[in-house]
């Protein structure tokens, strides 16, 4: 069965518990809605023209929200059965931990997340036109499986995807979201915290690990980073020497040196390296260090010692990339 409950009037504030009984309750408001304390039993709709508040409380089965210009927020935590399904172009602003258990679903508009735990367990869904942003400074965030047809913002975070993610499909949608590399591209997954940075000729990048137990993380960092540790350094440097992946051809993982998304090592991925200016300059999110240093050398000087100076590998191909550079 479905109910519908239509607000013609302005003003329609609930701040009391908001009890509804039924399969699918939907509630639509011509103007701006508040809802208070939740105890729906079935699945709830709620439309707004204008801002939206969520209330707190417990949804039985799916919450499906639609604001058609205004903003979404949550006054309190929302415990839903099912799923979170955000339509049109309003803005769905998540800033508190929620428990519902088969995802979150992004059909329209940009949904904000605020909180580590604001996506419940499940997996997230971004229809083509729609955005899912990640505001949650550097902290990390888990989610079952992810499926992108529109645009992910991690900003700075890290984010791990449990299943289902596969080395290609990331490599794929991480290159169209940096697009000409300033990360301007309208899909993918992104960065707008390495836009920040392309902007004022800071190169940052999303790397990424595949964890080994069929779960995948990103995060931002800087070209080089291959341990994912936020700096770049002689271990870095190391692994890169080591990788034996330079012009070996496809398949290349960002540990052992594709930092560009195009799936190979090559001298690109070098470039990349030294130019990002970050070798043994501190921790990526502080600006990188000025081209001289101690001694008068550059970086790019200091990490090809470090590399020269290894002698894990006995062949000379992989050290003579360098020195193009």
């Amino acid at each position: 069965a479905s109910t519908t409950i239509t607000l013609a009037q302005g003003g329609n504030d609930f701040k009391g518990v908001v009890s509804l009984t039924g399969g699918t309750v939907q509630i639509t408001d011509t103007n701006d809605l508040t809802l208070g304390i939740l105890a729906v039993t079935g699945n709830l709709t709620a439309t707004s023209t204008g801002a939206l508040e969520l209330g707190q409380g417990i949804v039985g089965g799916n919450l499906t929200v639609n604001s058609n210009g205004g903003s979404i927020t949550q006054a309190g935590s929302v415990s839903i059965n099912q799923r979170i399904v955000k339509q049109g172009a309003g803005k769905l602003i998540l800033s508190l931990a929620n428990s519902h258990s088969q995802g979150t679903s992004v059909e329209g508009g940009e949904m904000v997340v605020k909180n580590v735990s604001a996506l419940g367990t499940g997996g997230l869904e971004i229809a083509a036109g729609a955005k899912v942003s990640l505001d949650v400074g550097s902290a990390g965030i888990k989610i079952d499986s992810i499926k992108v047809d529109g645009l992910l913002d991690i900003d700075r975070a890290s984010l791990t995807v449990a299943s289902g993610l596969t080395q290609s499909g990331l490599v794929g949608m991480l290159a169209a979201a940096r697009g000409d590399g300033s990360w301007n591209g309208p899909q993918g997954i992104t960065s707008g915290a390495a836009a920040a940075a392309a902007a004022v000729a800071r190169d940052r990048r999303i790397g990424w690990r595949d964890n080994g137990d069929g779960s995948i993380m990103m995060t931002y960092t800087a070209a080089g980073d291959t341990n994912l540790d936020s700096m770049v350094d002689i271990l870095d440097a190391t692994n890169l020497v080591t990788s034996g992946r330079y012009d070996t051809g496809t398949g290349t993982a960002w540990a052992a040196g594709d930092f560009n998304y195009d799936d190979v090592f090559d001298v690109l991925d070098i470039s990349d390296f030294f130019n990002a200016g970050q070798y043994n300059a501190g921790m990526v999110s502080q600006a990188p260090a000025s081209a001289a240093t101690a001694g008068g050398l550059s970086d790019g000087d200091l990490a090809f010692a470090a590399l020269v100076a290894d002698t894990t590998s006995s062949t000379t191909p992989r050290k003579r990339a360098f020195a193009m550079i």
